[in-house]
């Protein structure tokens, strides 16, 4: 049974090709070079006040909880090279979708230039996080 808490958990329950918000894990990829070289940034000269947002919220949160609790709903040991990609559908007009692969340790972001291929499909589920704090009380 997936039941969330404080933290995002990956379940195993649901088929994720009906699902809004799902994520994949495949194993055994390999890093290609995708030829895009250099990095986005904002002019340093640029002082608009930061504004919540969805993307960067739930980048860090799930980068916290897949490095630092037990987010699978399956016994898993991460593998180098692991990837796991997230897709929401509920909170952005056009998606969401992050990724993650598992190196020296710890699950990273991936950069510009870089991609990790050719895995093969572990597991695959339903989203599941709590969307007020009210609904964590019992």
């Amino acid at each position: 049974m997936c039941t969330p808490g404080p933290h995002f958990k990956f379940c195993t329950c649901s088929d994720s090709s009906h699902l809004r918000d799902y994520w994949v894990l495949t194993t055994g990829n390999k890093e290609v070079d995708t030829g895009v070289v250099g990095s986005i940034s904002m002019p340093s000269d640029l002082s608009e006040p930061e504004h919540f947002s969805n993307d960067s919220f739930f980048h860090a949160r799930i980068s916290f909880d897949l490095n630092n609790s037990q987010i699978f709903d399956f016994a898993y040991e991460p593998k180098e090279g692991d990837k796991i990609e997230v897709h929401f559908k509920e909170f952005e007009e056009d998606g969401l979708e992050m990724v993650w692969v598992y190196l020296n340790g710890e699950f990273q972001s991936l950069g510009m230039g870089v991609d990790y291929v050719e895995g093969t499909s572990l597991e695959r589920g339903k989203v599941c996080f709590v969307p007020s704090p009210e609904k964590l009380q019992s």
